[in-house]
């Protein structure tokens, strides 16, 4: 795990190094991949993918522009509108821009970078905290039902089992504050909306990350999309 989070942070410092190459050709391959949408072809870009066609053809837009797009994909329309691979869910912004939730069609590609959803992640903690004691006696898990299922995606580890034994031990007694980092050390920060649908649970992950709360949000482009 260790070995493969290093490779992880080395092609990341790689690529970061020259970050205006890796975003030339991030959009380039994005050109190339949905040069037969809808949209992109109105603009003319005749097989040109480079930045400089794109900057001179292709205006910037508002979701408003979009929406005739946007529209005719919640009515089922299939073919290729705003990009190359077919859109398979709406989603509703938390409206926190201009006071009005924003209907946002995710496809394959776009669904791939997203990463876990902080409520989900609220309500797993949350979860975890109440069936502590459970959760507890399962790590050194005895019974054979539960063992056979278990087995069949991980392989014991009773080091790591004891470790993670005391460690929640110690969680326990302090109510499970700064859970995050200490069951999950390689996280650096965790990163949410504060606004809108997601103030509820602003509170909680202050809670369960302790220190690695941040109110800065990066903004990278992390894995290359």
């Amino acid at each position: 795990m260790e070995k493969q989070m290093q490779t992880f942070i080395d092609v990341f410092e790689a690529e970061t190094k020259d970050a205006e190459r890796v975003q030339r050709e991030v959009l380039e391959r994005i050109l190339k991949e949905n040069g037969e949408a809808e949209y992109l072809k109105k603009f003319g870009l005749d097989g040109k993918w480079d930045e400089e066609t794109f900057r001179k053809c292709v205006p910037l837009a508002s979701h408003h522009d979009l929406m005739p797009y946007i529209n005719r994909i919640a009515d089922r329309d299939a073919s290729p509108l705003l990009a190359a691979k077919p859109f398979t869910a709406l989603s509703w912004s938390s409206g926190t821009t201009g006071g009005k939730p924003k209907l946002v069609p995710f496809n394959l590609a776009l669904s791939s970078t997203v990463t876990l959803h902080t409520t989900c992640l609220a309500y797993a903690l949350r979860e975890f905290s109440v069936t502590e004691g459970m959760f507890l006696s399962d790590i050194r898990v005895s019974d054979p039902v539960v063992r056979g299922s278990v087995s069949k995606l991980l392989k014991p580890n009773p080091d790591l089992a004891d470790s993670i034994y005391q460690k929640c031990k110690v969680l326990q007694s302090e109510n499970w504050y700064g859970s995050i980092p200490e069951l999950w050390p390689q996280a650096k920060f965790v990163t949410t909306i504060l606004t809108g649908s997601m103030e509820a649970y602003v509170g909680k992950l202050r809670h369960y990350a302790g220190d690695k709360f941040s109110e800065t949000v990066p903004d990278l482009n992390f894995s290359k999309i």
